[in-house]
């Protein structure tokens, strides 16, 4: 282990001790103990869905005493109005600041996010568009708590938590929990940019067609997560179709089985540049691999490539080349499988995006 993570002995022995500590701080319960005999590492055993919490539990924490965390927090909640104000909010000296700020913009121009630090009347710290903040915002906060707990400033203002649909439990319960800690964490973030900024969005074509059939089938915010009283009535259906297209990237099986093949039956019907490209992407899949599949099966491969589509021209994501070669495939094992469908991605995107 030492040679793995390139330490002496010594070094990894004093860390396991500092990460038993922690441990035993957060989850006194647990009171694990580690000792080393004969060279080697000897612990309680726990449970794997223990330990997997653990995991979660300590990177969240660690996690929130990184000085990126606590500056993007705070900047998202407040209005810092220059670099010094910035340094005595988080109690770090300027040097120390200023290096934090470089790798807080680097993380943030991957979503196309500026910062404006300036004394001058600006409303919010961030310069970006609303669709790509809400992205970010999401990402930034599940991917540090996964649902373990909600970070502290959203336990205010009670009155902008969402709550799930009464009358649709059945749906609800259906979800695993991860994935109802999911719709809360959109919805939270949803919420605040709608009630507490003031903030709406635009959902323009060739997008926008395409939800409308879909939530006309299945209206995501009538059976899990309702549009907040009080936002612009104009504002409605662009917001409805936002958090139905965002929902629907976070939870693959949100709509049934006979829902997906009614929405791709109609959305063949449109002349929109989306469904001609997941048209032309299922057409060369099936002659490429010479592949037989059913009518059903048929409608799930292109209901999932409409989303894909949608998701990544909506948000404006870049899919380098690169990406295809480090991706791996079902049957792990076939190797020149998965080389010939990787090649095929590859072609496929330089080609048609």
């Amino acid at each position: 282990m030492a040679n793995d993570f390139n330490v002496s002995r010594k070094t990894l022995i004093r860390y396991l001790d500092e990460l038993i500590t922690d441990i035993n701080n957060y989850f006194p319960e647990f009171n694990l103990i580690f000792e080393v005999n004969r060279g080697k590492i000897v612990t309680f055993d726990i449970e794997k869905e223990t330990a997997l919490y653990l995991l979660s539990y300590l990177n969240l924490s660690y996690t929130e005493e990184t000085k990126e965390f606590q500056m993007i927090h705070l900047l998202l909640q407040k209005k810092i109005k220059n670099v010094n104000e910035l340094a005595e909010e988080l109690h770090q000296s300027l040097s120390t600041t200023y290096l934090t700020l470089d790798r807080v913009l680097y993380l943030l121009k991957h979503f196309d996010i500026q910062l404006n630090l300036s004394s001058q009347n600006h409303i919010s710290n961030f310069v970006y568009e609303e669709k790509k903040l809400r992205l970010f915002g999401y990402y930034f906060y599940w991917l540090t708590y996964r649902g373990i707990k909600l970070p502290n400033n959203w336990k205010e203002n009670s009155w902008i938590q969402p709550t799930f649909n009464k009358n649709q439990e059945n749906f609800i319960s259906q979800l695993l929990p991860s994935k109802q800690n999911q719709i809360l964490y959109i919805g939270i973030i949803w919420y605040r940019r709608l009630l507490l900024r003031q903030k709406t969005l635009q959902f323009p074509e060739p997008f926008k067609s395409i939800l409308l059939i879909m939530t006309n089938i299945h209206d995501v915010t009538k059976t899990y997560l309702s549009v907040p009283l009080g936002i612009n009535s104009c504002s409605i259906e662009d917001e409805t179709l936002f958090i139905n297209l965002f929902i629907r990237h976070l939870i693959s099986d949100i709509d049934s089985d006979s829902q997906k093949f009614f929405m791709m039956t109609e959305l063949k019907k449109l002349d929109n540049p989306i469904i001609h490209l997941s048209n032309s992407l299922l057409d060369r899949l099936i002659s490429n691999f010479n592949l037989l599949i059913s009518d059903k099966n048929k409608a799930f491969f292109y209901y999932y490539f409409v989303l894909f589509f949608m998701y990544t021209q909506y948000f404006d994501i870049k899919i380098p080349i690169s990406f295809f070669n480090r991706t791996t495939f079902k049957n792990n094992n076939n190797y020149e499988l998965n080389n010939k469908i990787s090649r095929f991605l590859k072609n496929f995107i330089k080609i048609t995006i």
